[in-house]
């Protein structure tokens, strides 16, 4: 190779192009092209090929050569970088058999939206196992609510929140967002029963800046595993293994629904996203989800265990 310097902003596939050509007629190295992919995959293009063994060997399968690359290179768009991602899925599935065992508890504001069938289905997430002196709650929905849910706020310091449209919840999530006394935003949905009193800090543990806990309920989900080239959310490969519990460990998705966890550390990232993508009139959890990839805040979800249910 020769000595000359490189800069960062420089073509490092021209440098090694040139290198390729003038070795070649000066035959002093040998080049072999690894045209199978037998060493070196790049997922432009090529995500139909692809294919993860989980059962037999965990091992990717390049379909088209019939190879198995040692590395796989994002290149190109946010497609390969969300499908990149959800490689990565694979690779470190062992350490997310267990939660951290050690996590330092943080301020959390729980958010939770007040579902007009089902606006008495708060306590599950206000009795959450985690220090009322760190937790926080706010209500929203879209009606003003009734007596009983009253009286619970008034006795518990709680605020409500009238939110009828998109922009309007946009616009109440970037202000709390922007107040930095919180760690951690719980954004809950009283649509979904959340039956696991440790979640707050199961969610908290994994590390991850935003996970979502599977929900299974009436034959629905709460997330989509795959999103397709015209952006449009759909199932994956390995939705049903997931699903199903087959494999279970923290998945990388790019579409949740209701109850998740935020961390801190990617609000300023989140805010931008979130100023930066409109979302017209699809449903928030598609818009919020939607604006978190194309500033790529990848959403995970996590499904070790059995954490609640869907209700609607």
């Amino acid at each position: 190779m020769t000595n000359k310097k490189l800069h960062d902003e420089d073509d490092d596939q021209l440098y090694f192009q040139k290198e390729y050509l003038e070795h070649l007629q000066k035959q002093d190295i040998k080049f072999v092209l690894d045209h199978q992919c037998q060493i070196f995959l790049t997922l432009t293009s090529h995500f139909s090929n692809i294919h993860i063994d989980m059962i037999k060997s965990k091992t990717k399968h390049d379909y088209f050569p019939k190879s198995v690359p040692s590395i796989v290179h994002g290149n190109g768009g946010v497609e390969s970088k969300m499908f990149l991602s959800k490689l990565c899925n694979y690779i470190p599935l062992k350490q997310y058999r267990e939660y951290k065992k050690e996590t330092n508890q943080g301020k959390v504001l729980f958010l939770i939206r007040i579902h007009e069938l089902y606006s008495d289905n708060y306590e599950n997430i206000f009795n959450q196992n985690y220090p009322k002196e760190l937790s926080k709650y706010l209500f929203y929905g879209k009606n003003a609510p009734h007596s009983e849910l009253i009286s619970f706020m008034k006795e518990n310091s709680i605020n409500y929140y009238v939110v009828n449209s998109n922009s309007t919840m946009k616009n109440l999530l970037i202000t709390l967002f922007n107040n930095k006394e919180y760690d951690y935003y719980f954004l809950g949905d009283t649509s979904q029963m959340i039956t696991d009193v440790d979640l707050t800090m199961k969610l908290i543990s994994t590390g991850k800046s935003v996970i979502a806990p599977m929900l299974l309920g009436n034959g629905k989900t709460n997330f989509w595993s795959d999103l397709q080239p015209n952006n449009f959310f759909t199932v994956g490969w390995d939705h049903d293994d997931i699903l199903e519990r087959k494999i279970k460990g923290i998945w990388y998705v790019p579409c949740f629904k209701g109850t998740v966890m935020i961390s801190r550390n990617r609000i300023p990232d989140i805010i931008k996203a979130m100023n930066k993508y409109s979302g017209g009139d699809c449903d928030f959890d598609i818009y919020f989800s939607t604006a978190l990839i194309v500033r790529y805040v990848f959403i995970h979800l996590i499904n070790i265990e059995e954490y609640g249910y869907l209700l609607f």
